[in-house]
C-alpha cells in the first residue's frame, strides 16, 4: 500500500489498514454510506446528502487533511477532480485535499505524486 511505503501509516500488524492508520489518527470514510457497484450506481442526490455530512463531521474536527483515494470525492468537497496530488483549492473549512494517484499510473508519476505527500 502507498500510504505503508511513503511511511505515512505503519504496516498494520492484524492486516487491517484502518488499525495502522488509525494509530497515526488518520481515518478512512466513503461519502455515500453503501455498496455500490461503481460511481455509475451512485446518485448526485446521494453524493449530495454524504457530502453535506461529511463536510459538517470533518468541519467539526477541523481536519487539516483529505486524502481521497480516488478523483470522485474531490470532486464532490471541491466541485473538481483535480490532478494527482494536492489541490489548489481548499474545503470549506479551509483544510487541504490530496487526491492519491489511480492504480494504473506509471510508477515514476505515481512516486513523486506520493513524495509530495510525505
Amino acid at each position: 500500500m502507498r500510504l505503508v511505503r511513503h511511511g505515512l501509516i505503519g504496516e498494520p500488524s492484524s492486516g487491517y489498514f484502518e488499525e495502522a492508520a488509525l494509530a497515526r489518527r488518520i481515518g478512512f470514510t466513503d461519502i455515500v454510506k453503501r455498496p455500490s457497484v461503481g460511481e455509475a450506481d451512485v446518485s448526485a442526490a446521494e453524493i449530495d446528502h454524504g457530502r453535506t455530512l461529511l463536510e459538517a463531521a470533518l468541519a467539526a474536527h477541523s481536519v487539516p487533511l483529505v486524502i481521497c483515494v480516488f478523483r470522485q470525492p474531490v470532486e464532490a468537497l471541491l466541485g473538481v477532480a483535480g490532478a494527482p496530488g494536492f489541490q489548489e483549492a481548499r474545503t470549506s473549512w479551509g483544510g487541504r485535499v490530496f487526491r492519491m494517484p489511480g492504480p494504473f499510473e506509471r510508477r515514476d508519476i505515481a512516486e513523486a505524486v506520493m513524495r509530495t505527500l510525505g
